[in-house]
C-alpha cells in the first residue's frame, strides 16, 4: 500500500526545487516547480492548515516576487507578479500564459529574449565571473569599475543588484552587501533575498540598531511571519538583549507553536530572566499554542 499523500510536504517539495531553479536563473523550470505548487494548494487548500499554510502561502508569495524581477520574464509581465489569498486560480493562469507565450515563441523559432538581450545576459555573466575573480584577489578598484557597469548597464535593475550582492556576500565583504542589497531594495522592496542579507551583513558587523530597523522593514512589507521572528530572536541574543530575545521567541511560537528554535530560546532564557519556565513540549516536541498565544508582541525598537 502506498504512502498517504501528503499536500504540504508535496507544496514544500516543489517549491524547495522551483528556488533551486530560481537561484539557477532557470526562470522556465521554476515557473513549472511553482505551477504544481499552486495546483495542489488550489485542490488541497482545506487539508493545509495552521503554520503550514502560513509558510506555503508565504514561499509562493516569496517566488512570485522573484520572478517578478527576472529581467527576461519582463516582456512576458505587465504588472508585478503576487501570491494573494483568494486569487490563486487567477494567478495559475497568469503563469500558464507567461508559459504558453514563451513555448509560443520557441515554436516559431521566436527568442524568449532578444539578441540585445542575450547579449547583456552573456556580459552580465562574464562580468560577474571576473568581479569574484578580483574579489578573490582583492583588487577593489577593479571590482568597483565591474560593478559600476553592471549597474550602470542594467540601469540600476534590483536582480543584477543583487547578483552584485551576492558576490560580495560569498567574499565576505560586508560593506559590499550592505550597499547594494538596500540599493535592491530601494529598487523593489519586496525582494526578499537583500532584506535576508543586509540583515546578516549588519549582524557580522554587529551593527544591530541597522539591522533591527531592516527587520521593522521587513515584518511592514511582508507582514508577521515566524521566520522572521526567529531570525530576530538570534539578533536580540546576538546583540546582549535577552529579555527582547525572549519576547521575540515566544512572538515566534504564537505564529508557529511548533518551532523548536525558538522553544529552546525560550526554555534557556525564561528561567534566567525570571519569566517561568519555557512552554512544555507535546510529544512532538512541540511548544503549546495556548502559552505562546499570551505573549506579548515584541516591541520592534532598539532599546532594551
Amino acid at each position: 500500500m502506498g504512502a498517504m499523500f501528503n499536500p504540504a510536504k508535496e507544496i514544500k517539495t516543489h517549491i524547495g526545487k522551483a528556488k533551486v531553479y530560481l537561484n539557477k536563473h532557470q526562470t522556465v523550470r521554476c515557473m513549472g516547480e511553482l505551477l504544481a505548487a499552486i495546483k495542489i494548494h488550489i485542490f488541497c487548500q482545506k487539508k493545509i492548515l495552521g503554520t503550514d499554510k502560513i509558510e506555503i502561502e508565504y514561499s509562493l508569495d516569496e517566488l512570485m516576487n522573484g520572478l517578478s524581477a527576472v529581467p527576461e520574464l519582463k516582456r512576458y509581465i505587465s504588472s508585478p507578479l503576487t501570491y494573494k489569498k483568494g486569487a490563486e486560480r487567477r494567478t495559475y493562469m497568469v503563469l500558464i500564459r507567461i508559459l504558453r507565450r514563451i513555448r509560443d515563441d520557441m515554436e516559431r523559432g521566436t527568442p524568449t529574449e532578444s539578441p540585445e538581450e542575450l547579449e547583456a545576459k552573456r556580459k552580465r555573466q562574464a562580468m560577474l565571473g571576473k568581479m569574484e575573480e578580483f574579489l578573490m584577489k582583492g583588487d577593489q578598484m577593479m571590482v568597483a569599475a565591474i560593478v559600476n557597469k553592471l549597474v550602470s548597464e542594467s540601469g540600476g535593475d534590483s536582480y543584477v543588484l543583487m547578483d552584485v550582492a551576492e558576490r560580495f556576500y560569498k567574499a565576505k565583504d560586508w560593506r559590499g552587501v550592505v550597499q547594494h542589497s538596500l540599493e535592491a531594495i530601494r529598487k523593489n522592496p519586496k525582494e526578499m533575498r537583500a532584506y535576508k542579507l543586509a540583515i546578516n551583513a549588519y549582524r557580522f558587523l554587529k551593527e544591530y540598531d541597522a539591522a533591527m530597523a531592516l527587520f521593522k522593514q521587513a515584518i511592514g512589507v511582508f507582514g508577521h511571519h515566524p521566520n522572521i521572528y526567529i531570525n530576530l530572536t538570534k539578533l536580540y541574543y546576538e546583540w546582549g538583549k535577552p529579555k527582547k530575545a525572549y519576547e521575540a521567541a515566544m512572538m515566534t511560537l504564537k505564529l508557529e507553536p511548533g518551532n523548536v528554535e525558538a522553544a529552546r530560546f525560550v526554555e534557556i532564557l525564561g528561567p534566567k530572566l525570571g519569566l517561568g519556565d519555557a512552554p512544555a513540549a507535546s510529544a512532538e516536541g512541540e511548544a503549546p499554542a495556548a502559552q505562546a498565544e499570551t505573549a506579548a508582541e515584541p516591541p520592534l525598537t532598539a532599546e532594551s
